[in-house]
């Protein structure tokens, strides 16, 4: 490798996410503009190009979906704004059908935010699991790339079992 993947500065930029807990979003009603200037910006450094960036039509998508509620007065509340951030960030990894299943599997076992601010400490936590240990991100072989790629399936595959189980068993 040129370069050091463990000291680089899109590792330090991972390592640094905060994600912004319930009580430090707008407490006021925002316009679909300002909900996908604040998502993107918040969220910007997981954008590797155009297509992660949270549109308009994604958005009516969501709402036409019920995956978020219908804005009220063309107005998105926090609680509007907690879902769209869950599903920009699970989008990658879910299809829209999960998640829709994983945010009604959540909203039945816990409040909301409690359940966003909890989502928003384990997604930090992970990071730095992920992107903390320098023996798992500076090595040159195929082997890291390998162990990333089966792990994230598995973990995937889990979920998906998971939410069938619970899905069964109601």
């Amino acid at each position: 490798m040129d370069r050091d993947f463990a000291e680089s500065q899109e590792v330090k930029e991972v390592l640094h996410f905060k994600c912004k807990r319930s009580n430090e979003l707008p407490n006021l009603k925002l316009y679909m503009d300002q909900v996908t200037s604040f998502i993107n910006e918040m969220l910007n450094i997981f954008t590797l190009d155009e297509k992660d960036k949270l549109t308009k039509s994604m958005v009516n998508n969501y709402v036409k979906q019920k995956i978020i509620a219908a804005p009220t007065d063309k107005k998105y509340s926090r609680g509007q704004l907690m879902s769209l951030i869950i599903v920009c960030m699970l989008k990658r990894v879910f299809s829209i059908g999960e998640i829709s299943e994983i945010m009604k599997l959540t909203e039945k076992n816990y409040e909301f935010d409690v359940a966003y601010d909890c989502f928003c400490d384990e997604f930090e936590k992970a990071l730095k699991s992920v992107f903390g240990n320098k023996a798992s991100v500076d090595k040159d072989n195929d082997s890291v790339l390998i162990k990333k790629v089966v792990l994230s399936l598995a973990n995937k595959l889990y979920l998906q079992k998971y939410i069938q189980f619970l899905g069964i068993k109601e």
